[in-house]
């Protein structure tokens, strides 16, 4: 018999078994993650910058390096009134290493931090040829919320 797994019953020597019923066979399919997992980029880098003994001095953030700038907005405006600053801060910061640049860069020690991810988008762009479509990326951002304790500022000027 050519295939044996295909028939229910039968004898494997005969070629055509009376009787037999033919299973039917599903296509096996690899299995898909629904949610897209983002490749895990510098893994050899100690995540937590608490201890930054074991981390060499060329991968070692600067304070400044950290904070990038402050954001600009009115929502940023309205918060900075209430004692949250937002700033745009290096894809590899943590909550600590932001609380840390804070305070070495104004003086200000934060009495928490909050940090927003928003990852990269894809943009149609114009093209000569209307029937040919490309696409870009837009720049993927981490922003932290820095809330500091009451009566305690930053100037951002």
């Amino acid at each position: 018999m050519i295939f044996p797994t295909l028939f229910k019953k039968g004898d494997d020597d005969k070629e055509d078994a009376k009787g037999a019923v033919p299973v039917s066979v599903k296509p096996v399919r690899a299995k898909r993650s629904s949610s897209m997992r983002r490749t895990r980029r510098l893994s050899h880098i100690h995540r937590s910058y608490q201890k930054q003994e074991g981390i060499p001095a060329a991968d070692r953030l600067s304070s400044y390096r950290i904070l990038s700038r402050p954001v600009v907005t009115e929502k940023a405006a309205d918060l900075s009134e209430k004692g949250v600053y937002t700033f745009l801060v290096h894809d590899r910061a943590d909550k600590f290493s932001v609380a840390q640049a804070v305070e070495a860069v104004y003086g200000v020690r934060p009495r928490s931090v909050r940090i927003a991810r928003r990852p990269s988008r894809r943009k149609q762009v114009r093209t000569q040829n209307q029937r040919q479509q490309r696409y870009g990326f837009t720049a993927s951002r981490k922003k932290a919320y820095v809330v500091l304790k009451p009566g305690d500022t930053i100037s951002l000027v």
